[in-house]
């Protein structure tokens, strides 16, 4: 059985009944969805990067989802976009024939289609917050 809310309180409300939980509100709820998320050992987990700005945090649900079993899932969704997928291909495809040998330079821009809605720029910590993280990820892949 699939549900689907937006509403908080009925997630919350059923939340011990939720065998897997996506997690993907706005960026400074994940950690307090993650605390739920523990609090009813819920068996599957897939979250929005970041998880958590707070390192502590990570590394104490690390620990704690491993003792009790849990699967957590950190999602970098960004590269399955055909554009990033695409570019990130052809550059794996450069350097396996010898057409790119090293990078010594490595510009990556990163902005929004359209500006995010006023509500959620007052909580996400800003862009530089919520999608610099995108292109450490595609300059490491």
């Amino acid at each position: 059985l699939v549900r689907v809310t937006h509403d908080e309180q009925e997630m919350i409300d059923h939340l011990q009944h939720v065998t897997h939980l996506i997690i993907a509100s706005a960026t400074s709820t994940h950690a307090a969805w993650m605390e739920r998320a523990l609090a009813e050992a819920t068996p599957v987990v897939f979250v929005e990067k970041p998880a958590s700005g707070v390192v502590s945090n990570i590394e104490r649900w690390a620990a704690e989802t491993s003792r009790i079993g849990m699967q957590v899932f950190v999602g970098f969704q960004r590269p399955f976009h055909p554009a990033v997928g695409g570019a990130l291909a052809e550059l794996k495809r450069m350097r396996g024939v010898g057409e790119l040998t090293s990078n010594h330079t490595l510009e990556l821009e990163t902005r929004d289609a359209s500006p995010p809605p006023l509500d959620y720029a007052a909580s996400s910590g800003g862009i530089a917050a919520d999608m610099s993280t995108h292109d450490w990820h595609e300059a490491c892949a």
